[in-house]
């Protein structure tokens, strides 16, 4: 087996792997809702681990395998309550010291 390492961030990995059988591949990631992974650029099943990492089967031959994260719809919907939420308590902030120091 050869493992060549072409991007490697926290939201993001991409790596080559040549093997001459299939093999489980188990990353070092927390799986959670959000992570995709993509062999020869066609999307792959993914699983959790016994020890909650991210799982999948790697075919034998040469593939290009990315793994990214991506949001998903609920953590969207989170995102822009938390920054309407916010905007909302610094104008009743401002508002409020407008009143007091007038």
């Amino acid at each position: 087996m050869k493992v060549e390492i072409k991007e490697l961030k926290s939201t993001r990995y991409k790596f080559n792997i040549s093997s001459n059988k299939d093999f489980p591949l188990v990353l070092n990631t927390a799986y959670f809702l959000g992570w995709t992974v993509l062999i020869n650029k066609k999307q792959v099943d993914i699983a959790p681990s016994k020890n909650g990492l991210i799982s999948f089967m790697i075919p034998k031959g040469k593939n290009l395998v990315e793994v990214s994260f991506n949001d998903t719809p609920n953590r969207s919907i989170a995102l822009l309550i938390s920054i309407i939420s916010f905007v909302l308590v610094l104008k009743l902030f401002f508002q409020n010291w407008y009143i007091r120091y007038k």
